[in-house]
Order: C-alpha cells, then sequence, then structure tokens
C-alpha cells in the first residue's frame, strides 16, 4: 500500500488546507496565464508546454503535497517506484473522493510533481476555473466516444 493513514477532516483540514489549495492553485493559474500569453506570443507554444506548465506543476503539485502530508498524510514509495526514470501509470479508482490528491504526495516524495499527465473525462475540460487550469497544465482529456482519438491522445502523452 502506498498509503498508511489518511488524515480525518479535522477543522485544520476545512479551514486551512481547502483555502490554502484553492488560493496557491489561482496564483499557479494566473503565473501560468502569463506564461501562456508571452510564450504564444512569441510562437513558443513547445515552450510552454515542456517548460513553463512542468515548472508550475512541480511548484503547486509539491506544495499542495507538502500541506496535505502536514495534514497528516503518510506516504510509503513502493522501491519499485523509485528506480530512475521509468514511466510508471497509476489508477486511482476513487475510494474516497479524494484518493487522487494523495497521489500528488507520492510524486513530490519521489521528486516527479512536474512529470504528472493526468488524464480527465473531456467534460471537465469546461467547467470553469478547473478546466481551464487542467488544459493550462497540459492533461490529456478523453472523450470516450471517439476511441481513437482517445487512443491517439493516450499514445501522445506517452511520447511525451
Amino acid at each position: 500500500r502506498i498509503i498508511r493513514k489518511m488524515p480525518h477532516p479535522t477543522k485544520v483540514y476545512k479551514v486551512v488546507l481547502l483555502p490554502a489549495l484553492v488560493i496557491t492553485a489561482c496564483v499557479g493559474s494566473l503565473a501560468l496565464l502569463v506564461m501562456a500569453m508571452v510564450c504564444i506570443s512569441f510562437g513558443a507554444v513547445n515552450f510552454y508546454r515542456r517548460h513553463c506548465a512542468k515548472f508550475v506543476a512541480r511548484w503547486w503539485f509539491t506544495l499542495a503535497a507538502a500541506l496535505l502530508e502536514g495534514c497528516g498524510t503518510d506516504i510509503d514509495a513502493p522501491a519499485m517506484m523509485e528506480e530512475g526514470d521509468r514511466v510508471v501509470v497509476v489508477l486511482c479508482n476513487h475510494n474516497n473522493r479524494v484518493d487522487w490528491m494523495y497521489f500528488w504526495c507520492l510524486a513530490a516524495r519521489l521528486g516527479r510533481a512536474g512529470d504528472l499527465r493526468i488524464v480527465l473525462k473531456d467534460s471537465l475540460k469546461r467547467v470553469p476555473f478547473f478546466g481551464w487550469a487542467c488544459q493550462a497544465f497540459c492533461f490529456v482529456f478523453l472523450t470516450r466516444t471517439n476511441k481513437g482519438l482517445d487512443v491517439a491522445r493516450l499514445a501522445a502523452l506517452r511520447r511525451g
């Protein structure tokens, strides 16, 4: 098991963690917006995808992981995940509402927070603020109705 202990929703969790995540997400989104405008105006879209989005993702996921671990999350990374630059696919089965957030802690512990590529349902792309931020982080959206397009997107994700 990766997670040995999950925190109980205490007052600290509700009062500090959620607003901190929202505020840092807003700051990160604004930073991405500024970087995107500059890169796109100079035609450097690939530079944005490879460097700017990765930098902000690493910053935000590491900060979010630190906040989660500060609330009592205990991470135990399996030895197989500590072996260099291998590509690892992790599926979250949503046993609870926030299981995917604990994966951020694991990625931060392994020094791979900037390398996270999350796959989401296409409908989440249109959620205000959240959907835009996911697009800015270059996450992958699957339609589930067009298998060819979904396979192509996953293949592109694998190539980097």
